[in-house]
């Protein structure tokens, strides 16, 4: 018995999380550049002071609470998603502006659930960051 063809819901937000967790995992890196910059210093010396300084495997710090906040978000997102269309569209195709309006409440919805999940993830990687610059500073 196929647990996810009974529960479609379920298996929208499976679907959305294998997506999260294998684009945070690719996607990690940039983020943690564009998070760790300071002021006018750019991605690229940003970029190449993490991998001085902590070579590639630096890259990827911080995943464990980018995993928490995107995993669950774009699992949620699939589920608004799926719901929505299920409960308006009766299955029929959906516009294009219907489909422009249902992933704005899906992103929305989902965003918004994920707030302090969000909030505790940036707070870390800045804590993190800031703590590597002013060593950077002091060298």
């Amino acid at each position: 018995m196929d647990i996810t063809s009974h529960h479609p819901i379920l298996k929208a937000f499976l679907a959305g999380s294998f997506s999260g967790t294998f684009s945070t995992i690719l996607f990690q890196p940039l983020d943690l550049v564009k998070t760790s910059r300071h002021g006018t210093v750019s991605m690229v010396s940003t970029f190449a002071n993490i991998l001085q300084q902590e070579h590639i495997s630096g890259l990827w710090r911080g995943m464990v609470p980018s995993l928490t906040r995107c995993v669950p978000g774009v699992g949620l997102y699939f589920c608004f998603l799926d719901t929505m269309k299920s409960q308006y569209l009766h299955n029929r195709a959906p516009s294009a502006l219907e489909s422009v309006a249902m992933g704005v409440t899906a992103r929305c919805l989902s965003s918004a659930v994920l707030i302090p999940v969000t909030v505790v993830k940036t707070s870390l990687l800045l804590q993190r960051s800031s703590v590597s610059f002013a060593r950077n500073i002091s060298d």
